[in-house]
């Protein structure tokens, strides 16, 4: 978080979006699941290393073996205590789809939607998936899931990588001769700690974003009629234009139950994606999405 500087509109709207995504209710037909890759060099020992006894830790001679690199996937269910990994040869597309085709077969069968979090890597997107399958399998596996992009440059907001830390301070952050080595040893520690069901707690919220971080938003607005939005301002600080943004959606759809009118003007490509900004705002629109006309 140190290099952060300006944060700009598409900065806030996806920071947002996860960090309302993070404080949801935990829903195991629609997981939100968080997904990195880590390289690791495979290092062998040149000399035989002495074991660690009582009073005496472990000593390792300097000199290693270079023996190639290998990739980790690894998906992390924070509210569910769950994680899996997976070792490959590399991170290409093909790679990326053939993983998340397997959480979607085989770990997650019976859920109706994977809410992945993911960086802005360029294999982790819709078109690595028609790359890799034919498209009717393309499809079947796009219809599951529901991508959620970190901003440029933001991707501590995945937790992933608070689970990648964890896994090189328990288990890969010493030297591994071999890709099978790696395999193997991973393994053991992914199932200790889905025995345990050890869970992540983010508390890090919306709230506290614009507490810790709000002197690098780019503009704000002043309050000059941001009752129409529905947004309480303070005179000193004024209000950054994505909340005047989220109240004047809000509000919109309250007053007018018109869905497509407001895809148009918040600019989406999608009315899939109004509904997605919608949820996240945090607010209670059940009411108002019964009576939603998604026609002109």
């Amino acid at each position: 978080m140190w290099c952060i500087q300006k944060m700009d509109s598409e900065f806030l709207e996806r920071m947002y979006a996860i960090l309302d995504l993070y404080n949801e209710h935990y829903d195991p037909r629609r997981p939100v699941i968080c997904v990195d890759e880590k390289p690791k060099q495979l290092l062998e020992d040149s000399r035989k290393p002495i074991p660690m006894k009582p009073r005496s830790p472990e000593k390792y001679d300097y000199e290693y073996k270079r023996k190639g690199k290998a990739n980790i996937f690894i998906c992390v269910e924070p509210k569910a205590g769950k994680r899996l990994t997976k070792v490959t040869d590399r991170r290409t597309k093909k790679d990326f789809a053939d993983f998340i085709k397997e959480l979607i077969d085989i770990e997650y069968p019976d859920a109706e939607i994977l809410r992945i979090v993911l960086d802005n890597l360029n294999t982790h997107f819709e078109k690595s998936f028609y790359e890799s399958f034919e498209n009717k399998e393309a499809e079947r596996i796009l219809r599951r899931l529901e991508f959620h992009y970190t901003p440029k440059h933001g991707s501590w907001l995945n937790i992933a990588e608070i689970e990648i830390n964890v896994m090189d301070i328990e288990c890969t952050g010493r030297r591994m001769m071999n890709k099978e080595f790696l395999a193997k040893e991973l393994e053991a520690w992914e199932t200790k700690r889905n025995q345990l069901r050890t869970k992540i707690e983010w508390k890090f919220t919306k709230q506290d974003a614009d507490e810790k971080l709000s002197g690098h938003y780019a503009t704000k607005l002043n309050c000059y009629d941001t009752s129409l939005a529905g947004v309480e301002c303070d005179r000193e600080a004024g209000i950054h234009p994505h909340l005047f943004r989220h109240g004047f959606a809000v509000n919109f759809l309250k007053q007018t139950h018109n869905l497509v009118a407001l895809k148009e003007l918040l600019g989406h490509t999608s009315i899939l994606r109004t509904m997605i900004y919608l949820r996240l705002a945090q607010v209670d629109l059940r009411e108002a999405m019964d009576q939603v006309n998604f026609y002109v």
